[in-house]
């Protein structure tokens, strides 16, 4: 009778469980980036949003961004805060205040550039002086 495993039976279990356990980690890393991608998405939409609350509130709105990963929208009596992925590095010197007229159009002083960067690559979040348009660029 006999008993126990034969040194292949060990080395086949061993390397499939190694297999598994590489494939496992390798998504894990991929939903962070995933994340902080989505948030990058969230915080165009939150700009835009800020614009047309201006437009239609008759207030100038302001999102300020800080070195923290975070940002605050403010419009008339609109107050609130936001948390991002760190993943999601804020790529600015300094912290940087983004202002809407009431015509939704982005104050000459303020039209900034956002720089964000996930893993290896930079993203842009660019809003127009004239126009107030926000885009989004790889």
């Amino acid at each position: 009778m006999k008993r126990g495993f034969t040194l292949i039976e060990l080395v086949v279990s061993i390397s499939i469980v190694s297999i598994l356990f590489t494939l496992g980690l390798m998504s894990f890393r991929r939903v962070g980036s995933l994340e902080a991608k989505k948030d990058l998405k969230t915080i165009v939409n939150h700009i835009k949003f800020a614009r047309n609350m201006a437009i239609s509130k008759k207030s100038q709105s302001q999102v300020y961004f800080s070195r923290d990963n975070s940002y605050e929208i403010t419009c008339a009596d609109y107050k609130e805060s936001f948390h991002y992925n760190n993943k999601l590095q804020f790529l600015n010197t300094r912290d940087v205040k983004l202002t809407f007229t009431i015509k939704g159009v982005s104050s000459a002083d303020t039209s900034q550039t956002l720089y964000f960067k996930i893993k290896d690559k930079i993203y842009e979040i660019t809003v127009e002086p004239i126009t107030g348009k926000v885009n989004l660029k790889i």
